[in-house]
């Protein structure tokens, strides 16, 4: 069996719905001994994984990988000059050790679409200075969310990836590091944190009422009840048995077709 070890890089956009897990399936459903190891936390820019060198420097030198995924804040996207300049380093630095990186188009927030053109010029920028692989997951979510209205990628809080927008990002990623075509994957995905609208709105609006609120007390309790209840509904799943989902299987044949066409289209945009 074919064996490959991958590193992915980013933040909660890259450790939502346990994604690295989604694309080692694909791997060993399609005969690759796959190996992932996964360098992500909550809200932080690639300038942070380079301010705390020691974790990427050791994955990097000491981890063996052949790729490398990362991605990019998403909300909001960082200014062009910062992620050419960091993604700029982070390309170099997984060259140096003969990993190939791999970048995510990340995808914007649904409230706010008009955001997506900004993050397609960022990365032919950094695409175009580095010549490095993009994964054009940024344009699967736009146009499903332009054509496919019974499909949704994002979780409740229009920012993060649903199960179904997990599946694109490790499906897009399997594509790009095989070669492979994504069409005929398993349609199978995980649901690491329950996706409860109601209580989110909930939440939502106990916050907003802790923000308006002037009185320091009743404003600590609002953001005490906000905690609350979200931690009880939005507590992340443990239960390994529990994790994954059977995706419809129309649907996840519909985002496999679409995924293909976007790479396609992405590689023949970008030729030369």
């Amino acid at each position: 069996m074919e064996k490959l070890r991958v590193l992915f890089v980013g933040n909660s956009h890259t450790f939502f719905n346990d994604m690295p897990t989604i694309f080692q399936m694909f791997c060993r459903e399609n005969g690759i001994d796959a190996e992932v190891v996964m360098q992500a936390h909550p809200g932080v820019h690639l300038s942070w994984h380079l301010s705390q060198q020691w974790e990427l420097r050791y994955g990097l030198v000491q981890g063996h990988f052949d790729y490398m995924v990362f991605q990019q804040a998403a909300h909001p996207c960082p200014p062009m000059e910062e992620t050419l300049q960091d993604g700029s380093r982070i390309v170099e630095l997984a060259r140096a050790q003969g990993v190939k990186p791999i970048a995510t188009i990340t995808w914007c927030e649904r409230r706010f679409p008009e955001n997506q053109q900004k993050m397609y010029e960022i990365f032919d920028a950094l695409r175009e200075k580095t010549g490095i692989c993009c994964s054009p997951v940024g344009q699967v979510f736009q146009r499903v969310e332009r054509e496919e209205k019974d499909i949704d990628l994002y979780w409740v809080d229009g920012e993060h990836a649903s199960m179904y927008g997990s599946y694109v990002i490790a499906a897009c990623a399997f594509a790009r590091i095989t070669g492979k075509s994504p069409i005929g994957l398993p349609y199978r995905s995980i649901c690491s944190v329950p996706m409860d609208r109601e209580k989110f709105a909930q939440v939502s609006e106990l916050r907003r009422q802790a923000e308006a609120e002037a009185d320091p007390a009743k404003k600590e309790a609002l953001t005490a009840q906000a905690n609350q209840l979200s931690a009880k509904a939005f507590t992340p799943i443990y239960d390994r048995e529990k994790l994954w989902v059977d995706l419809e299987a129309d649907k996840a044949a519909r985002l496999q077709k679409i995924i293909a066409e976007e790479i396609a289209k992405y590689d023949a945009a970008h030729q030369g």
